[in-house]
């Protein structure tokens, strides 16, 4: 019997074992971040009805309190093609209690993505103003609130990323999100070359990226 958690299976590349091994750890333990690990798993093996499913499981048991699960439902219905309910829940994900470090940017940055993805101007105009708010306030130097004043046209590429994380496991995470939203941009201006290099070097980071929504987009912008 492994003695390895849900998330060293994961790094390891061995998501069905990892799933099993969730399970188990959530049936002693009853910690969330068990689920919330299978749902990585899940969402590499493309087991999109298992992530909604775990999310909603997790909606319910907390009420809703973390927008991680609506960030992480709402990516499984984008895999669908279920664009619009992927927007929906990520809607709802706004109004979560518990949000990222700079103050809750990474709900209104996927409502971006989604904007730019379906040329919604009314949504695009939504979620930039959701940003525009979390970028006034003091967490927003926070990550990841500087990717929110790349989008706002307030710092430049470079700057972003001279705030990413020098700490392995930070910095696969924070290149995942940033080289994502470098690539939102560079596909709204029609570089799609450079888009698509940036998703490549996203899908090429070390595991801990797969811990980002983006990383499971990467494919909608190709």
């Amino acid at each position: 019997m492994t003695n390895l958690s849900c998330w060293d299976l994961i790094e390891k590349g061995e998501y069905y074992e990892a799933i099993k091994v969730a399970d188990d750890e959530y049936a002693k333990t009853s910690s969330s971040l068990s689920l919330r690990n299978k749902i990585f798993a899940f969402l590499i093996t493309k087991r999109f009805d298992d992530v909604i499913a775990t999310c909603d499981y997790l909606i319910s048991k907390e009420s809703g309190e973390s927008e991680s699960d609506f960030k992480f439902k709402g990516t499984a219905l984008w895999n669908q093609n279920k664009w619009q309910e992927a927007i929906a829940t990520w809607k709802i994900g706004v109004n979560s209690k518990f949000t990222d470090s700079a103050g809750g940017a990474e709900v209104p940055l996927l409502l971006y993505f989604a904007a730019v993805k379906t040329n919604d101007v009314l949504l695009k105009e939504k979620a930039i103003k959701s940003l525009k708010k979390v970028v006034k306030s003091s967490k927003s130097k926070n990550w990841p609130g500087p990717i929110g004043a790349l989008i706002l046209k307030n710092i430049d590429e470079n700057t972003l990323l001279s705030y990413v994380s020098t700490q392995p496991s930070l910095r696969a995470k924070q290149l995942c999100q940033a080289n994502f939203y470098i690539a939102i941009q560079n596909l709204e201006n029609g570089n799609i070359d450079r888009a698509n290099q940036l998703i490549y070097d996203i899908l090429h980071l070390a595991k801990p990226a797969m811990q980002k929504p983006e990383f499971y987009l990467c494919e909608a912008i190709l």
